[in-house]
């Protein structure tokens, strides 16, 4: 969906390359809520809290890796986007639990 909203919008942008961070984040969250509800049958509120860990620690290692190469530090630019971002990740914790339990709902599956 980064990808898409770029060539509609030109948002997020490619250069610095925050489309490919919210992939890298978006892929984090997604697999890490999906191994954790669907494979370990963990409660939604566990699996969020576990997802929002794994979805800062690849935010982490993508900008440590990538910040240098356009001339920023690389660990104090990440530690920086992620306190610019906790109205975001507020955002998810208060979201992604209902949102599944609505889908769950819908598609008769018990969580």
């Amino acid at each position: 969906v980064p990808f898409l909203s770029f060539l509609l919008t030109a948002m997020p942008p490619l250069v610095p390359p925050v489309v490919f961070l919210m992939i890298v984040e978006g892929m984090a969250l997604g697999s890490t809520l999906w191994f954790t509800v669907q494979i370990r049958k963990w409660p939604v509120w566990l699996s969020t809290l576990i997802g929002l860990a794994v979805f800062i620690s690849a935010r982490i290692l993508f900008i440590s890796v990538i910040a240098p190469v356009f001339g920023f530090p690389g660990m104090l630019t990440a530690f920086a986007l992620i306190f610019h971002s906790l109205p975001g990740l507020i955002i998810i914790l208060m979201t992604v639990p209902f949102s599944v339990r609505l889908i769950y709902k819908h598609v008769n599956i018990t969580v």
